[in-house]
């Protein structure tokens, strides 16, 4: 039975009405498809909906957005409401309402590493800072992860990040360096930890 365009509006917020598909995905008991009113909390979808991270696992953050551009970020954000506004307040982008859940033993950088891998692949090579950049934070990246970073691969990393996302001509281009600049500012210690002791692979 439709309910109409005025009957949908009585979903979701007063500036962002309606609902929404999330999708619910990595270290979730019950992944899939979900609809839900606009302004859900990732803690409703997490816990009510999601059934937890299985196997009694802790929670460590989220990826939110989409699967390969989506701001990665720590449970302190359970409670954001599920809008477009909430979310940009928050730093992060609804985007495609995608949330890839990632529990204690999850490796952030490795997390960012495939991402990074996923665009050198995807990149259409018009623009340079995309062709090139992507690549490079990849291999930065890769770097650390074999136990040979260094402390100043940190702010190589910021610094590329930063100029990929600003010059890049499309959107694909500027979105690319999303995981790794939020991992940086949200979970910077696992990097910091990585770097600081070189010869040991990042757990």
């Amino acid at each position: 039975m439709s309910i109409g365009f005025d009957g949908y509006r009585t979903f979701g917020t007063k500036t962002c009405p309606g609902t929404k598909l999330f999708t619910l995905s990595g270290n979730i008991g019950n992944p899939g498809v979900y609809e839900f009113p606009m302004g859900v909390t990732m803690r409703r979808l997490f816990e009510d909906v999601g059934a937890g991270c299985p196997n009694g696992k802790k929670l460590r953050g989220i990826q939110v957005g989409g699967s390969a551009s989506g701001a990665f970020v720590t449970p302190d954000n359970l409670d954001v409401p599920l809008d477009i506004e909430s979310c940009a307040a928050a730093g992060m982008s609804l985007g495609t309402g995608s949330l890839m859940f990632f529990d204690e033993d999850a490796d952030v950088i490795e997390l960012c590493r495939g991402c990074m891998a996923f665009f050198a692949e995807e990149t259409c090579a018009k623009c340079t800072p995309c062709r090139y950049g992507n690549k490079r934070i990849a291999d930065i990246l890769s770097v650390i992860l074999s136990g040979k970073g260094r402390m100043e691969d940190i702010e190589k990393l910021e610094k590329l990040s930063n100029y990929v996302s600003k010059n890049s001509l499309c959107g694909l281009g500027q979105a690319a360096p999303t995981p790794v600049l939020s991992a940086l500012r949200n979970f910077r210690d696992d990097y910091v930890k990585a770097c600081s002791s070189p010869g040991t692979a990042s757990a």
